[in-house]
């Protein structure tokens, strides 16, 4: 079986979607033979190439179209369908809410979550026209593949299509090797190197809840003296509402420290030297850090948002979505009862394992034979 899988992601930053990416390619190329992975992408850029493109390693067939303006165009018309780029394949997936319209072969696609759908005034205007192409999407037939039953609930009812939804969830990220480095973790940043830090991966944005999170620091501060607070992810929307709170933290605002995208070696330093990591999200498709935490040893208090409570189950010490006051008591509690703080580890590892690749890569084949055995949409 021939799966077009689009691979845009893996040209920008890291990112959850990109993990994801990078986790699913893996995870066929070691559990399914059977499935031969053809990477396509969709980039204005593309046009300058001439056949294929290298993206994050792979030889990947240009769909010579801008992104952006491909993705408003497909939630009004079903053209330009991209059948003389793929129709080779035998189903079309995209790995980022979006499959190209296709006359003669199937397509599915994965939904990470319903946050732009059900709040389009809180995401950038490329983002917001995602649900109108998914909508036109799932009238043609696409099939569309979510990690949570949680999410499966959302989609169902904001997409509709309740019988081309199909639970498949990822597995736990691992960072490839850098070529500086290799498998080794670099050291975290000096100003934390050595030092007891709550740790929160993601980016600047409002759906993830850091400002909240900067707030409940000040009652952790309080409480304890010597521990930092770390937020680790690219620049966003939220920066001057996280500003603003560290600002307002007085003192105690020396000791969050905020550094930025980081590089994979970064990042697990950063993960492997934290006493908890803090997950404060206001809604969530999956919530990759909580795993790779999990996975790490490390202690995890994060919110009941979304699909957290399904994925991190009771590994994770949940808190109200919103309730700083919540928020602070659960990460006061973590860092100084070591009983509570050695279960959540326990817990964790357990929970981790439970998340694979090969589990993944088993599910998404299943899927694309289903939608192969049912055809492309009627004409």
């Amino acid at each position: 079986m021939r799966v077009a899988v689009d691979v845009t992601p893996l040209l920008g930053a890291p990112t959850g979607v990109s993990q994801s990416l990078r986790g699913l390619l893996g995870g066929l190329a070691e559990t399914e033979p059977d499935v031969e992975v053809v990477p396509y992408v969709v980039s204005g850029r593309a046009v300058l190439a001439r056949g294929s493109r290298s993206v994050g390693g792979l030889r990947a067939r240009p769909l010579p179209l801008p992104a952006g303006l491909a993705i408003r165009t497909w939630g009004r018309l079903d053209h330009p369908t991209a059948d003389r780029w793929l129709g080779s394949a035998d189903v079309v997936h995209g790995s980022n809410f979006v499959a190209p319209p296709m006359r003669r072969r199937p397509t599915t696609a994965t939904i990470h979550d319903c946050w732009c759908a059900r709040h389009p005034q809180r995401c950038a205007p490329d983002v917001a026209a995602v649900p109108a192409s998914v909508r036109r999407s799932v009238a043609r037939g696409t099939w569309l593949h979510v990690t949570t039953e949680h999410g499966a609930g959302e989609v169902a009812e904001v997409y509709g299509a309740r019988e081309r939804v199909v639970v498949v969830p990822f597995g736990v990220p691992t960072a490839p090797p850098t070529a500086e480095f290799g498998s080794r973790p670099v050291a975290p940043p000096a100003p934390v190197a050595g030092r007891r830090y709550v740790l929160a991966l993601g980016a600047l944005d409002p759906r993830k809840g850091l400002a909240g999170l900067v707030r409940a620091f000040a009652s952790v501060a309080g409480a304890d003296a010597t521990v930092l607070l770390v937020l680790a992810g690219p620049d966003g929307p939220a920066r001057a509402e996280v500003d603003a709170a560290i600002s307002d933290l007085g003192p105690s605002a020396q000791r969050v420290h905020v550094v930025g995208e980081v590089d994979d070696g970064t990042r697990r330093a950063l993960l492997a030297g934290a006493t908890v990591l803090a997950y404060p999200s206001l809604d969530e498709g999956f919530g990759f850090p909580v795993l790779e935490a999990m996975a790490a040893g490390i202690p995890v208090v994060a919110t009941s948002a979304g699909a957290l409570p399904e994925v991190a189950g009771e590994a994770a010490a949940l808190v109200p979505v919103g309730d700083d006051a919540a928020l602070a008591a659960a990460l006061t509690s973590v860092l100084t009862d070591e009983g509570r703080r050695a279960h959540l580890v326990a817990a964790g590892r357990v929970r981790a394992a439970r998340y694979t690749w090969a589990r993944t890569a088993a599910g998404m084949a299943d899927l694309w034979r289903r939608a192969v055995d049912a055809g492309p949409p009627p004409p």
